[in-house]
């Protein structure tokens, strides 16, 4: 919304996923991603999201990695471990920086950080 607040139109996040192994382990690499959705009419948007999910099938995000949809992620191995309790949680920003990469000094406009 323009005004910042919440929106109660139906939206959808697409959410990258860390690659874990059944232990738990990451691996660095994104394979996976959640379709989170939210609709008041949950039965009409959950077809919608289907629908979407469906049109990313087969999408190749990786050589030998191709996008497919889990249709009940509750019989998934893996997605218990994003989804179940914690007694820790932690969050932090996905980032990627080369090895040459140059600390900024300056914004866009030329004015000093």
């Amino acid at each position: 919304m323009q005004d910042g607040g919440r929106t109660q139109q139906p939206h959808l996040a697409f959410v990258p996923l860390p690659s874990l192994s059944l232990h738990g382990k990451a691996d660095g690499r994104v394979r996976r991603f959640a379709l989170l959705g939210y609709a008041d009419r949950v039965a009409s948007a959950a077809s919608i999201y289907r629908a979407l999910a469906s049109c990313l099938g087969g999408e190749e995000i990786e050589p030998g990695y191709r996008l497919r949809l889990i249709a009940d992620p509750h019989k998934d191995k893996v997605w218990p471990l994003y989804t179940r309790a914690s007694s820790c949680w932690v969050s932090a920003t996905p980032l990627a920086i080369d090895r040459g990469y140059k600390v900024p000094t300056h914004a866009p406009d030329r004015s000093p950080l």
